[in-house]
């Protein structure tokens, strides 16, 4: 029984995501008897919001059914290349693309295109969706199957770049890994070491 109310809001979860309109009044209620907790239409949509820009669906079921996320660690991988004679803080070029500054001339063009293909490789039938565009290229890769229905693993790609007289220049990889084991980390290492694009940053962001 449980099993199936969690699809059961799973299902819904995905459909109200898509439209990202206003639930109706009738949605609610049903959500509501599922769940068993007094959530409004406007806390239901920010619920779909949130499943759209940054949670797991089974993230957000769990969300539905406690009232808050379930427990997760996250770890940030960072990769780019100094171009020769560079000499620069880590932190520092990590804070002038994270914080939206003025992109740095230091730093090489990684081959976006090889790294994506790498990566779909290395992650076989793991759910690859584009979230962002624009001065900030994004996407979140889900695997096939969770190892139970909270775990919520995946990861975020974020790639950071600048502009130039030729067109984009894709700088800064940013990996969010979110409830990943050692093995899974170390897969996209493995891939970035493969265009030899180093590692530069590697901090856990939330621990258990």
């Amino acid at each position: 029984m449980e099993l199936e109310r969690l699809e059961k809001a799973k299902k819904w979860i995905e459909c109200a995501g898509e439209c990202h309109a206003l639930p109706t009044e009738e949605q609610v209620a049903a959500i509501r008897e599922l769940t068993g907790r007094g959530w409004t239409a406007e806390e239901l949509r920010e619920c779909c919001v949130e499943y759209w820009s940054h949670h797991s669906l089974e993230e957000t079921a769990y969300f539905l059914f406690h009232g808050d996320y379930p427990p997760a660690r996250k770890r940030e991988l960072g990769f780019w290349r100094y171009k020769a004679g560079a000499v620069l803080d880590d932190e520092k070029v990590y804070d002038t693309y994270r914080l939206g500054r003025k992109p740095l001339k230091a730093l090489e063009p990684l081959p976006i295109e090889e790294i994506l293909e790498a990566l779909k490789k290395a992650f076989p039938g793991w759910r690859r969706r584009q979230m962002g565009d624009g001065n900030l290229k994004s996407w979140r890769y889900d695997p096939p199957k969770q190892a139970s229905p909270w775990s919520g693993t995946h990861f975020w790609l974020f790639v950071y770049g600048r502009e130039t007289g030729e067109g984009r220049e894709d700088q800064l990889l940013l990996f969010e890994c979110h409830n990943m084991g050692q093995a899974q980390q170390q897969t996209i290492k493995t891939c970035m070491e493969e265009v030899q694009c180093p590692l530069h940053r590697d901090v856990v962001t939330q621990p258990y």
